[in-house]
């Protein structure tokens, strides 16, 4: 897929994209705020959030739409576990 294709599939489906992107995030931010000192959202975390927030909103959002392989979704999905896991 040409990357103007997604941006014209994504325009048209904002709404779920939206939606996807904010589930992400939200998850991401819970997951992740044992590692903030005393609860301040410092710039890794910020980054690190909104960064594979949207990583992986793009990549449910491209699964659901059956763009993508059950194969690649799984890969990608265990490398974000994983690196969870390492934090």
């Amino acid at each position: 897929m040409h990357p103007i294709e997604f941006f014209l599939f994504t325009i048209d489906e904002w709404e779920i994209f939206l939606f996807l992107f904010i589930v992400c995030c939200f998850i991401l931010y819970i997951l992740t705020l044992r590692l903030s000192i005393s609860g301040l959202f410092d710039p890794l975390h910020l980054t690190y959030t909104f960064t594979m927030g949207t990583k992986y909103a793009v990549l449910i959002y491209l699964y659901i739409y059956d763009l993508i392989d059950l194969y690649y979704f799984t890969l990608f999905s265990l490398y974000g576990i994983v690196f969870y896991l390492g934090l």
